[in-house]
């Protein structure tokens, strides 16, 4: 365990599936930035970003998710807490581990769907 991240305890648990796609984090009071999506799970994401955002803060992220019932991507806007964070050299950024919080039923359907196809 670093600085930078929880115990192995509190990290993720749920299957997690690629999506590798823009998103934008928007922390409270600053300026939205983007992000890459690496993967989904039902109960979170994780990005790779150029900015380390602090340990257990909570923003929102904005992404596009694939719609598996019809074509095209469905656009969403998340509330997510800041699990861990790792530099990544091969990204020249930052790894960082996202908990969904209060996520909408009509999203929750939308990433179990985009999971289970």
């Amino acid at each position: 365990m670093n600085e930078f991240s929880l115990p192995a305890a509190d990290r993720r648990e749920h299957e997690r599936k690629p999506l590798r796609t823009e998103a934008h984090l928007l922390p409270p009071g600053l300026a939205p930035f983007p992000v890459r999506l690496i993967d989904i799970s039902e109960g979170g994401l994780r990005i790779s970003c150029s900015v380390n955002p602090p340990l257990l803060s909570v923003s929102v992220i904005r992404l596009a998710l694939p719609n598996p019932q019809r074509t095209g991507m469905v656009m969403v806007e998340v509330r997510v807490q800041i699990l861990n964070s790792i530099y990544a050299r091969t990204e020249s950024g930052f790894r960082v581990g996202l908990k969904f919080l209060d996520l909408p039923a009509a999203t929750r359907s939308s990433i179990s769907a985009y999971l289970a196809s």
